[in-house]
């Protein structure tokens, strides 16, 4: 195939990704609503927001990865490859660490 032909496609899918993605958020919301009592509603978007900010110690990483992985992948370098993959495993490490003791640093004031 073509790299037109799969740009094209590409744009089509984050397309229905962008318009599903909210409506599909605001039927299972509207379905929360109409079915949970209001205590669990509370519980559901705080702990919504908690998972939003701790998702922000992300920040980037993964496309970062996409960004310097092109070069290496299109000239088949797998040197490169391993020693940048064996970076990422590493801050992913970190990252998911970090993570975890905010949340259990946070876990007194949930309860």
């Amino acid at each position: 195939m073509s790299r037109t032909i799969n740009s094209i496609r590409n744009i089509f899918y984050s397309v229905i990704n962008i318009v599903l993605s909210p409506l599909l958020l605001f039927i299972v919301r509207t379905v929360f609503v109409k079915t949970l009592d209001k205590k669990f509603l509370g519980l559901n978007g705080l702990f919504s927001n908690i998972f939003s900010i701790l998702a922000l110690a992300e920040l980037g990483i993964g496309t970062a990865i996409l960004y310097k992985l092109y070069k290496p992948l299109a000239h088949k370098d797998e040197k490169r490859i391993c020693i940048l993959m064996n970076f990422y495993k590493t801050s992913y490490q970190i990252m998911s660490i970090i993570i975890l003791i905010l949340g259990i640093a946070l876990l007194p004031f949930i309860c």
